[in-house]
């Protein structure tokens, strides 16, 4: 697998959601966000762990693919707690 393959199905699906609700902040299927942090998370985790066995210059794209994810997942977890934070309201 190259370090192509493992970011490319993230950036396919946020083209998609970008087509169809204009941004991630506009989209509302809470389970398919967990879904994808799930598939964020052992993403990078595989990463990390061939990281470890590669060599500097093998690592390098790997690398660049993690800090993908790693904003990705960022971007995801601050999706889900901004959903999931109880709304207060003035009575």
């Amino acid at each position: 697998m190259t370090a192509y393959n493992t970011i490319q199905p993230f950036k396919d699906w946020l083209d998609i959601v970008e087509q169809h609700y204009g941004s991630l902040d506009k989209f509302s299927d809470a389970p398919t966000v967990r879904i994808q942090l799930e598939h964020v998370n052992d993403t990078l985790a595989e990463n990390e762990s061939l990281i470890k066995h590669l060599t500097t210059a093998e690592a390098w794209p790997w690398e660049q693919d993690n800090k993908f994810l790693r904003e990705l997942k960022e971007q995801l977890e601050q999706w889900l707690a901004q959903r999931s934070s109880p709304t207060t309201t003035n009575t």
